[in-house]
């Protein structure tokens, strides 16, 4: 590491190299190379590594995290999907791993991830009731879903619900800061949904 502090990056994945050779699983490397990568701002060697330490280590969350990430960064964001419903496989009731995923989808933004979108947000509420951040998505997503052109009968009336409740939901956080609850309510003016 002290090759990687002084900036020393070439020589640091040659050592890092040859302690791979003597121990090709050794994760704590296998990390430090992808950081180096990182550091260099070569983000598509810094998946590529990532996808070999998951190949050995499929139930490393920390790699999951860091591979969403990178994706991200890259606009790959059906890989950073994959990435995140590994870890709600691996850790179905962490919250924020769900409010993440949700994020992706509605980043998406195709029907079919704006359904899951909200799906996953809903979960990231049940599973932690104070996550404003899923609430915010949940208004977001539910907004879009039952104000868009697709949106008709049931499903328009059903996500028009989920939209009202949000609202509602918001408005009872910030009830106690009437400068906060002003800025929320003029946000949530914009996303009131039309022909209703």
């Amino acid at each position: 590491m002290s090759l990687e502090a002084s900036g020393k990056y070439e020589e640091a994945l040659e050592l890092y190299a040859e302690m791979l050779k003597d121990h090709p699983t050794h994760s704590p490397v296998m990390k430090r190379k992808v950081a180096i990568h990182k550091a260099k701002g070569e983000t598509t060697e810094a998946i590529k590594e990532l996808n070999s330490l998951l190949e050995i280590y499929m139930c490393d969350l920390e790699a999951w995290l860091e591979l969403a990430d990178l994706y991200i960064q890259q606009n790959d964001y059906k890989k950073a999907a994959f990435c995140m419903e590994e870890l709600i496989l691996l850790n179905p009731n962490h919250h924020l791993y769900h409010q993440r995923y949700a994020e992706i989808c509605y980043t998406q933004g195709t029907q079919g991830t704006l359904e899951l979108a909200s799906k996953h947000y809903a979960m990231a509420l049940k599973l932690n009731p104070d996550n404003m951040r899923a609430l915010y998505g949940f208004c977001l997503v539910s907004s879009a879903l039952g104000g868009g052109k697709k949106a008709k009968g049931e499903v328009k009336v059903r996500y028009g619900r989920y939209a009202e409740w949000a609202k509602a939901q918001l408005k009872q956080k910030y009830q106690f800061d009437n400068d906060q609850l002003r800025i929320v309510e003029k946000a949530l003016d914009l996303m009131t949904l039309p022909n209703r």
